[in-house]
C-alpha cells in the first residue's frame, strides 16, 4: 500500500530549483561540489556550519554512488540537485535540509541514473 503523500507537508511545499550539477566519476568530487554549492546557496545566506554539513552530506553520497560500480551497478555520472522552499520571508532565519537519493533506469539498458537531491527549508 502506497502512502498518501498529499497529506504530507513535503508534497504541499513549492520547491524551487536552485541548481543541477553533473558529477563524473573522474571528477574532484569535493572540490567540484564545494564550488557549486557556494554558488547556488550563497543567495540564501546560510551559516558556515550548515554549509559544511550540506557539503559533507553531498560529498559522501556522491562518492558512495560513484563507487557502487564495484557492486555491479553502473553510473557514468551522478546528478546533484538543490531545491529550496524559500518564499522571500526574512523573519525566520533557521534553515534545515534533508537529502533524497533516487535511482532510475537510464536510456542505456546497462546503466542507471543516480540523483542526489538536497532540499533546504526555513524552519518554524
Amino acid at each position: 500500500m502506497k502512502p498518501n503523500l498529499s497529506s504530507h507537508k513535503f508534497s504541499e511545499t513549492a520547491w524551487q530549483t536552485l541548481g543541477d550539477l553533473e558529477i563524473r566519476s573522474d571528477s574532484d568530487i569535493e572540490g567540484l561540489i564545494s564550488v557549486w554549492l557556494d554558488k547556488v546557496l550563497r543567495p540564501l545566506g546560510l551559516h558556515s556550519e550548515l554549509l559544511d554539513r550540506i557539503l559533507r552530506s553531498a560529498c559522501e553520497a556522491a562518492t558512495r554512488a560513484l563507487q557502487l560500480k564495484d557492486s555491479g551497478m553502473s553510473f557514468r555520472h551522478v546528478h546533484l540537485l538543490a531545491f529550496s522552499s524559500y518564499n522571500g520571508e526574512t523573519k525566520r532565519q533557521t534553515w534545515g535540509f534533508f537529502r533524497l537519493e533516487k535511482l532510475d533506469a537510464a536510456a542505456e539498458a546497462d546503466s542507471l541514473n543516480h540523483s542526489i537531491e538536497l532540499y533546504l527549508y526555513l524552519e518554524g
